[in-house]
């Protein structure tokens, strides 16, 4: 019988299914890594809503912060509008359903957490990545032997019945 220690030389990262190891042995970082892909899903789709709330009339009074089909806002031109509208004022100076406060919420409630969450998730996905790696590379046989039958026993016999 071949020692499976033999082949760590060599590493164990392009046997091991990544997802695997994140599934078995790291559920703690994949859930909260997860959970803010989820979030920003969550940002994503209140951005959507807002630009749905926009009748076409609407939608023609801010052509300046709209793309040219009207499907989506520009950021930049969002930005130099919310800071001229928070020149003085505050978000709740202006009517909920109104043109100012839907551009005020797309900025501060929408981009600003967007933003911040997706720098989030790219920075805590490149950990996983590494940490995923670092796991695989530093499994124990038994650990290895457990792995691969959940790979090729297990999952195969799933899928088949």
């Amino acid at each position: 019988m071949i020692k499976i220690s033999k082949f760590k030389k060599d590493g164990w990262v392009e046997f091991i299914p990544f997802d695997l190891v994140q599934e078995e042995l790291l559920q703690g970082e994949t859930a909260a890594l997860k959970e803010k892909e989820e979030r920003l899903a969550v940002v994503a789709s209140e951005q959507q809503e807002i630009l749905d709330s926009l009748s076409e009339e609407d939608k023609e009074e801010l052509t300046e912060v709209l793309n040219d089909d009207n499907t989506a806002f520009l950021a930049g031109p969002v930005a130099k509008f919310s800071k001229e509208l928070l020149n003085g004022h505050k978000v709740t100076d202006y009517a909920e359903e109104s043109n100012e406060r839907r551009l005020l919420e797309m900025k501060t409630l929408c981009w600003t957490k967007k933003k911040k969450l997706k720098k989030i998730v790219k920075i805590d996905s490149a950990k996983l990545h590494s940490l995923t790696k670092e796991t695989i590379e530093n499994l124990t046989d038994k650990q290895v032997c457990e792995l691969l039958e959940k790979k090729w026993i297990t999952h195969t016999y799933q899928r088949n019945t």
